[in-house]
């Protein structure tokens, strides 16, 4: 299986998880957040839409007729599949006791695209002219969101991770080669 589909599957897990109990869903909005773009399937960023609207108005989340005509008012019933991938995804999991191991990949999968983008955005801003204090900024600002739910689990702040100094350096040989480091030593006779 590869990490696409075990996202898929974990992201298909979650949103199963919430037909279970309408607390469900209240469970995995406190472990995701808000946002859709925690998901990486379209579809699935739509059934999450429809669950936050029918949630914020105090609706039963795990009624999937109630959640049918929610993505129909968000005229999203035909790109989620309808009623059959509605009908899927209350069948994939027996239970929503895993629901928190899921949402951990879910949250998981959802951190490495946004890192992933990060670094082709500045390896594009390194190669095409980009101010690199924007390109920077930018980055701080994108990984600072993505660090910024884990703040109340006791996790360092990104923007003080990047910008605390590096310990000093402790030399194998003085001021030549640094302890731990990978090292080519061009000789005659070959390398070392």
């Amino acid at each position: 299986m590869s990490k696409l589909q075990s996202s898929f599957y974990d992201e298909q897990a979650v949103l199963g998880a919430c037909f279970y109990r309408d607390t469900a869903f209240g469970d995995a909005r406190r472990l995701l957040g808000d946002d859709p773009a925690v998901f990486g399937c379209e579809e699935h960023q739509a059934i999450f839409r429809a669950f936050l609207a029918i949630d914020d108005r105090a609706g039963p989340t795990s009624d999937p007729l109630v959640l049918a005509a929610q993505l129909k008012t968000q005229d999203e019933f035909d790109l989620v599949g309808g009623m059959s991938y509605l009908g899927e995804l209350a069948s994939v999991v027996p239970t929503d006791g895993n629901l928190e191991h899921y949402a951990a990949h879910v949250r998981n999968s959802a951190t490495k695209r946004v890192l992933a983008d990060v670094a082709q955005r500045l390896k594009y801003a390194s190669r095409n002219g980009v101010d690199p204090s924007e390109a920077a900024s930018d980055a701080l600002d994108r990984l600072g969101k993505l660090a910024a739910p884990r703040h109340a689990d006791g996790r360092a702040d990104v923007r003080s991770l990047l910008t605390t100094p590096a310990p000093p350096a402790v030399w194998a040989f003085e001021d030549l080669i640094p302890k731990r480091a990978v090292v080519a030593v061009d000789a005659m006779g070959g390398t070392g």
